[in-house]
């Protein structure tokens, strides 16, 4: 079931993908330049000369319909109901100050969500729990989150794109009331395991 941690939970772990997988293609080297992955609204950011940034915006929650039974990829415990409590509209953005940084973050982030449409209950965890530890103090609100019941119950995301207008993206982009920069929607459906009681 949802938690009040949800949203903030659903955010972290894909910021958590995405700076890992930043990370590991080795995208700061070839541009060279320092890569941040922010989740914050675009007129908060703050983009310091020489770096480039990877955003993402929880723009807008809405109550999902339930779930279809579409196979999952791993095993649920019987008598579990699947329910997808939440659909979640992300706006991910990419921000630089030299040409060319932009358009490749947000090909790295278009070609992971690509190739991982479908986040596992097991993943999630592992982005929450990481073992070993990481040594490096985590903020404390996403300490908050890693110690909420949030991923209890949580059997995958399943990540779509959104195909918006180009006047309902000027919508999303006027409401942060900052310049548009390139960017792609995603809608991201959190889907629950839900046991009913005996």
């Amino acid at each position: 079931m949802s938690t009040a941690f949800t949203l903030a939970g659903v955010s972290a772990v894909l910021r958590k993908l995405f700076d890992s997988h930043l990370r590991d293609s080795g995208v700061a080297a070839a541009l060279g330049t320092r890569v941040e992955v922010t989740v914050r609204s675009p007129d908060r950011l703050v983009i310091q000369e020489g770096s480039s940034q990877l955003n993402l915006f929880l723009h807008h929650v809405g109550q999902s319909a339930q779930v279809r039974r579409a196979p999952v990829r791993h095993p649920a415990p019987p008598l579990a109901t699947l329910s997808a409590g939440l659909d979640l509209h992300y706006l991910i953005s990419a921000h630089a100050s030299q040409d060319f940084h932009a358009e490749i973050l947000l090909g790295h982030a278009i070609g992971l969500l690509h190739e991982h449409p479908i986040v596992s209950g097991q993943l999630i965890r592992s982005s929450l729990f990481p073992q070993p530890p990481i040594d490096a103090a985590e903020p404390p609100a996403l300490e908050a989150v890693a110690k909420s019941e949030f991923a209890n119950g949580l059997v995958e995301l399943r990540i779509t794109p959104e195909a918006l207008s180009r006047d309902d993206l000027a919508r999303v982009w006027l409401a942060t009331r900052t310049s548009a920069r390139p960017s792609v929607t995603y809608q991201v459906t959190v889907v629950f395991q839900e046991t009913p009681p005996r």
